[in-house]
């Protein structure tokens, strides 16, 4: 969905705007607490995983708690290993 932001914005000046509704997108993927606003949002910008690792974790706390309750009607774990979780969209 977005790269590091700064890069973005100097690879993609004149830009900005659709790179920041990006970066919000990309915080509410995580941070919303609705199933349904997240999967309206990863449909929107055609996601197949979703990785949540301690980087995530350090950014999005609740995240992962989300998406483990989004399993089976939403999501699938494609792969968990050294606090790596990795979610793929049905």
């Amino acid at each position: 969905v977005i790269g590091w932001d700064w890069h973005q914005k100097q690879q993609r000046w004149g830009f900005q705007d659709q790179i920041d509704q990006r970066l919000a997108d990309v915080k509410q993927m995580y941070d919303d607490s609705s199933p349904d606003a997240t999967m309206s949002l990863l449909r929107e910008y055609d996601v197949t995983y979703i990785i949540d690792g301690e980087l995530e974790v350090g950014f999005y706390p609740t995240a992962r708690a989300k998406f483990d309750s989004m399993v089976g009607k939403y999501l699938s774990v494609a792969y968990d290993q050294s606090g790596v979780r990795v979610y793929q969209v049905k």
